[in-house]
């Protein structure tokens, strides 16, 4: 089973269970999460995990500034995440449920995967956090220009317990990345899951 989102964060199904049939797709009659982002200059982007067994919906909050008319730059300020759960016995009814605390998990979330670990026994980390790449369509223009903010420089660590943003990078660090960064997950770790 393959789980994906529209553009509207609908949520859609795909089973390969039987490939000698079309390949059946599944709309989720579902409402979306209602955000209550109160300022037109908050963006919300939303990210599909899969963790535990579970279906995390992850939006990512963001500020836009407006720099001038060509250069504009975006800061995430904070992280909501929900859970997928069933309503009823059947599993019919579905409904997002926001999470307060990942546990001992860690999420991933940038634009080439998103992906879920466990803290436990990985030296280093902790857990009740999401790691975070810049991701935005601005990601592939901004590098250029004299005035322009650095690529990569709006990313980091979100701690779910207080909400506190530590960034990987300092601004002077994050000018030399030319490239969009991305997560590899070894299969040590994979394996520790």
């Amino acid at each position: 089973m393959l789980f994906g989102l529209t553009f509207s964060d609908k949520l859609l199904s795909f089973d390969f269970s039987d490939l000698s049939k079309p390949l059946p797709c599944v709309v989720f009659n579902l409402d979306t999460v209602t955000l209550n982002v109160p300022d037109d200059e908050l963006l919300c982007k939303g990210y599909l995990v899969e963790s535990c067994g579970e279906l995390l919906m992850v939006y990512r909050i963001t500020n836009y500034i407006d720099i001038d008319d060509w250069i504009c730059t975006f800061s995430t300020i904070k992280f909501l995440v929900y859970r997928l759960e069933s309503i009823d016995q059947s599993n019919d009814l579905l409904q997002w449920v926001q999470l307060e605390s990942l546990g001992d998990r860690i999420l991933f979330l940038g634009r080439n995967a998103s992906l879920s670990i466990s803290a436990t026994g990985i030296p280093g980390v902790k857990g009740n956090c999401i790691y975070f790449t810049a991701d935005r369509w601005d990601y592939f223009y901004s590098c250029e220009g004299i005035n322009s903010k650095a690529c990569c420089s709006d990313n980091g660590i979100f701690y779910m317990d207080d909400g506190r943003i530590e960034p990987f990078f300092i601004d002077n660090d994050s000018q030399s990345i030319k490239c969009q960064p991305f997560w590899i997950m070894p299969h040590s770790i994979h394996n520790v899951v």
